[in-house]
């Protein structure tokens, strides 16, 4: 789309993958309310680098694949595995690629769980999970992780983040902002190791939790 800001509603039906992206330069924000469904996929693949994507439907029912490769993508709602969701009704894992020099961002402001499992690939730059608002949200799919830094970002300090599914993979993870964030999941695949430039960060599970990296905790 070619505007600063847009809005799609009405119902979209995806029989294979719809991209979205902004025209050029143009730093857009476009809200999807539509209700989306069908066997497809969505790409985000910005334009911008900090073009704004936001899923505003808490329903929608695809089934495809999604790959997020450039901008903000946000999502509002919780997302569990194969439940109607802003993400669809799937248990795929969620990419997060981006073979550019700009950052996929997907922010996920509402406490509770997420579910899907997260993949991060051909990333030559950073990727970045975040939260402004959830004071409570657990992620309990997997991440794999490969070769890439993973920032994850509770924002404020009244932002906490856990991730109790588990964590593989030889890229590392840069927690930044103010909240925290608590890995109590059991990772004894992962070997990128974490850095701690920003807020709290911990872990708990009862010695669930192995981090089998000599980087800096």
């Amino acid at each position: 789309f070619n505007q600063s800001t847009g809005f799609l509603a009405g119902k979209i039906t995806l029989g294979r993958t719809l991209g979205f992206t902004t025209g050029g330069s143009i730093i857009g924000k476009l809200v999807i309310s539509s209700q989306i469904s069908g066997g497809g996929g969505l790409s985000i693949i910005g334009g911008a680098s900090a073009s704004s994507f936001y899923l505003a439907c808490p329903t929608n029912s695809f089934s495809g694949d999604i790959i997020h490769g450039k901008g903000y993508l946000y999502i509002n709602n919780e997302v569990r595995r194969n439940q109607n969701s802003p993400l669809g009704n799937s248990a795929r894992p969620i990419r997060l690629s981006n073979n550019t020099a700009n950052t996929p961002v997907l922010a996920v402001n509402a406490d509770g769980v997420f579910e899907r499992d997260i993949i991060v690939s051909n990333a030559s730059s950073s990727v970045t999970i975040l939260t402004q608002t959830a004071t409570n949200l657990v992620f309990t799919g997997s991440l794999s992780n490969n070769n890439s830094v993973l920032t994850l970002q509770p924002v404020y300090s009244s932002n906490l983040f856990e991730w109790a599914g588990s964590i593989s993979g030889t890229g590392s993870i840069y927690k930044w902002g103010f909240g925290t964030l608590v890995l109590s999941g059991t990772n004894t695949d992962w070997t990128g190791g974490m850095t701690l430039a920003g807020g709290q960060a911990g872990v708990s599970g009862g010695g669930a939790v192995i981090l089998n990296s000599p980087n800096p905790l």
